[in-house]
């Protein structure tokens, strides 16, 4: 029985002693982190602030974290031994083709969405002051109906029911709205050719499909016809490249690539001559030439280690905080201001060449490095965009026009 003991508390000890000499590791590796850390709490004033804060630890101290791809494929590769289709207690879920999906036990509510839909009704009444037409364009998530064959069993964190009680109270109001959902059934299209399975974004050619979609509805909607000879929104005026394994999205990154795989990426670019200017105003800088040299970046598409890698960034840099597109082929076409997301860059970009200019704000940006409501109000443009991803349906994405004018 002695020896029985003894056993345990010799293997309690040297697993204690590992733990305390990796922690002691970690620590050391990851100084300049809890610095960093120390000098953002002294900044605290507020229970929302430490909240942030907390957040905030938590994030750079797993990404600081010795051999975190190592335990994180590892980790995986376990899973995936077992058969196992949720992920870390169902916050990533994967169906039977290798799609992954958010998981959800815990269903966001409604509550606030007529104070959203008022404030869009006011963005309307703005923008048609200033002589303008307000479309909002709201993309589809993976879990797209007739399409995704996720099982819708499992705690699947589905926006579809949340999209369409927004949708139905900005028809109320009579504000142009288009949903996507619509176009990307219609193309025929498999799943994993318009999502990326490792990521929430969906790929280039969704993007396109949807710029041809916002191009039909202007047309519908308004009498404005941005392509009147069909050239621009037709994909066989565009280029096609594969890069084969080069593309780990944010949940793969979460899940480790041997749990995802590794995916391919298809880009997409003009055969036509072009000319663009991208002013990118967070860092005062900007790219001038043709479409690949402007408004793309393959470089981020040629990067080995896929943890650090980022594909989206491909258009755009993904996103940034305030930019803008200007078309110097085309100086007489429609101009064009959208407060947006990620998942409008690649879009934008496909838009362009019918415009003169897109001014873009993401709106979940800082407001150290955004102001909404002066975005809404300053210059002038034809057409306001206003853009967001199913699972951004919250508060940070209507922070403008709180309040009714007096």
């Amino acid at each position: 029985m002695k020896r029985f003991f003894a056993k345990k508390y010799i293997f309690a000890a040297a697993f204690l002693a590992v733990w305390l000499l990796f922690s002691a590791f970690n620590f050391a590796a990851s100084v300049q982190v809890w610095q960093k850390l120390f000098e953002e709490f002294t900044c605290v004033r507020s229970v929302s602030d430490l909240e942030s804060w907390i957040s905030d630890v938590e994030a750079d101290v797993n990404e600081s974290m010795l051999a975190r791809e190592e335990f994180i494929d590892t980790y995986g590769y376990v899973q995936k031994l077992f058969g196992k289709r949720e992920f870390n207690n169902f916050s990533v879920i994967r169906d039977d083709e290798g799609m992954l999906y958010y998981g959800s036990t815990w269903p966001k509510g409604v509550e606030e969405f007529s104070t959203y839909a008022d404030r869009v009704e006011r963005l309307d009444a703005y923008v048609r002051s200033k002589g303008a037409k307000l479309l909002v364009v709201l993309p589809p998530s993976k879990v797209l109906t007739g399409v995704s064959k996720v099982n819708r069993e499992w705690p699947l964190n589905d926006p579809n029911f949340r999209m369409e009680k927004l949708i139905d109270l900005l028809r109320q109001r009579e504000i142009e709205t288009v949903d996507l959902r619509v176009k990307m059934r219609e193309t025929g299209r498999k799943l994993d050719e318009l999502f990326f399975k490792s990521d929430h974004h969906w790929t280039p050619l969704a993007a396109f499909y949807a710029a041809q979609e916002i191009v039909d509805q202007v047309n519908q909607r308004f009498g404005d016809d941005w392509d009147p000879t069909g050239f621009y929104t037709n994909l066989d005026s565009y280029n096609m490249y594969t890069y084969e394994k080069c593309m780990l999205g944010s949940n793969g990154r979460n899940v480790g690539a041997i749990y995802s795989g590794i995916e391919d990426y298809t880009m997409l670019w003009p055969k036509f001559p072009t000319d663009f200017v991208w002013e990118n105003y967070e860092n005062e800088s900007q790219r001038e030439g043709d479409f690949t040299q402007s408004l793309m970046d393959a470089t981020q598409l040629e990067i080995t280690d896929l943890y650090e890698a980022t594909a989206n960034r491909l258009y755009l840099h993904e996103i940034v905080p305030h930019d803008k597109i200007i078309n110097l082929k085309n100086p007489q076409g429609p101009r064009l201001k959208v407060l947006r997301d990620s998942y409008f860059s690649p879009t934008a970009c496909f838009l362009a060449p019918m415009c003169s200019e897109i001014e873009m704000m993401w709106m979940l940006a800082s407001k150290e490095d955004s102001d909404i409501d002066a975005f809404i109000q300053d210059g002038e443009y034809d057409y306001f965009i206003l853009e967001i991803y199913p699972y951004n349906l919250d508060e940070g994405s209507f922070s403008f026009l709180k309040e009714p004018e007096k």
